[in-house]
């Protein structure tokens, strides 16, 4: 055994053994904040005696009071308002994996149990029909429960879920009790994704998918100064014109599966 071989192998175990890593690939979480692209507020004009028929728009109000329709006196006296948002769905790195999404906001007013439902779409805007379609006839729905002030709402959505097939979800928000949504500025809803994101594998030198001791003894046979010419310098994981010991420890950062 050549002695850079010996070196590789006994600081190979050592370096594993004090840093505690085990053969799987590291990872690391990441917040991909999406505010939505537009958003709307669906309303029925019950001035025209039909206080459920959901038939008007308003987009990107700055609030949003959302309720059920009302009679008194066998007329109109509210109509019903529903809350909708479009969120574009984010562009995942490969490998990465959805730990959960959530949607947050501000309540201004009002607060209870109320309902979320959701639609993929490749729609870039939202109207009445899509709107409605979403409310009716959503890919998701569930029951939640709508504080006072600021929200955080746990979304039945993964990157598995037929939404996913889409470039944008609809949400509509709604509670059959008045209940006023903010929706400018900081306090304006927003989808949340916790990411898990695996490491980019920079030690396989190789490239066979795998960070192990073959890619170590390559990187040891290149130690010291990097020679000019191609591919002279693969082993320069961190691009200071040396391989060294900073090189190796980004080398075991990355030590098991590329996959």
């Amino acid at each position: 055994m050549s002695l850079k071989h010996f070196f590789a192998t006994t600081l190979t175990t050592s370096l594993l053994s004090v840093a505690g890593l085990g053969t799987s690939l590291h990872a690391e979480t990441e917040i991909i904040e999406v505010p939505a692209t537009t958003s709307a507020l669906l309303w029925s004009n019950y001035t025209i005696w039909d206080c459920c028929d959901v038939g008007s728009i308003a987009i990107n109000p700055t609030s949003m009071n959302v309720h059920t329709c009302g009679t008194m006196g066998g007329y109109c006296s509210s109509g019903k308002d529903i809350a909708m948002w479009l969120f574009e769905l984010p562009d995942l790195p490969e490998g990465a994996v959805i730990l959960h999404t959530t949607l947050t906001g501000r309540i201004t007013s009002g607060g209870g149990s109320g309902i979320l439902r959701m639609s993929g779409t490749n729609a870039q805007s939202i109207s009445v029909t899509s709107g409605m379609n979403t409310f009716n006839n959503p890919n998701t729905s569930q029951n939640v429960y709508w504080p006072s002030g600021n929200f955080t709402q746990i979304l039945n959505l993964d990157e598995n879920d037929s939404t996913w097939a889409y470039d944008y979800v609809m949400v509509a928000g709604y509670r059959s009790t008045s209940m006023t949504f903010s929706n400018s500025g900081s306090t304006a809803p927003k989808m949340l994704f916790l990411v898990d994101i695996p490491d980019a594998c920079e030690g396989d030198m190789n490239a066979d998918g795998y960070v192990n001791v073959t890619d170590m003894l390559q990187l040891i046979e290149s130690w010291g100064s990097c020679n000019p010419g191609p591919n002279s310098c693969n082993a320069d994981l961190d691009g200071d014109s040396y391989v060294n010991i900073s090189d190796l420890l980004i080398l075991i950062d990355s030590w098991g599966s590329c996959e």
